[in-house]
């Protein structure tokens, strides 16, 4: 897409999970912050990073949005296969809070599933319905509001890809978004 990043850039990556992709990021990156909600996933990723001789990512276990406010002002923003884990309102304060971290110039690549057939969302009915259980969430944040979000903080669309992936539904979309934040 023509993009480049600035010699010195600074990569926040939401969902490091193991660091299977983190491990990756710093060859394009001088500075990587993982974050993930599993400390187990964190120990893992350290072991992981440490065998592989990356010394320049930071490993944060994420307990609540604002860690994200907390950290340093980013020129990439990166997450896949994660968002979709957190309701609708939280996806959008994710959204908000890290395009405000982004440096002018710089960019967001992620993933969220956009449209699901007959899918609502209604925090009263979540609430009730959800109990203690721990089963793993899938949600969507429709395009729009994504757009909303990031035209709010500056973000243009570069590339909105269709996430094509065999176990998605018929009736399901969910798209790769690449923005760019205008200096």
């Amino acid at each position: 897409n023509g993009l480049t990043l600035p010699k010195e850039s600074h990569c926040i990556e939401l969902g490091c999970g193991v660091g299977r992709i983190t491990r990756r990021l710093p060859q394009h990156c001088a500075k990587v912050n993982g974050f993930d909600v599993s400390a187990g996933h964190l120990q893992l990723a350290r072991e992981y990073l440490d065998a592989q001789h990356v010394d320049n990512v930071e490993l944060r276990q994420l307990k609540r949005i604002d860690d994200l406010a907390e950290a340093p002002a980013a020129d990439v923003f990166f997450s896949a296969i994660v968002l979709q884990h957190n309701p609708p309102p939280v996806i959008a304060a994710i959204l908000d809070c890290v395009f405000a971290r982004l440096k002018p110039d710089g960019t967001a690549y992620f993933q969220v599933p956009t449209y699901e057939e007959n899918y609502r969302f209604a925090v009263d009915d979540y609430l009730r319905e959800r109990g203690d259980e721990l089963n793993m969430e899938m949600h969507v944040l429709p395009q729009k509001d994504i757009l909303r979000i990031a035209a709010h903080h500056g973000l243009q669309p570069v590339e909105i890809l269709e996430h094509a992936i065999p176990e998605l539904k018929i009736g399901h979309l969910s798209n790769y978004f690449l923005l760019r934040k205008t200096g």
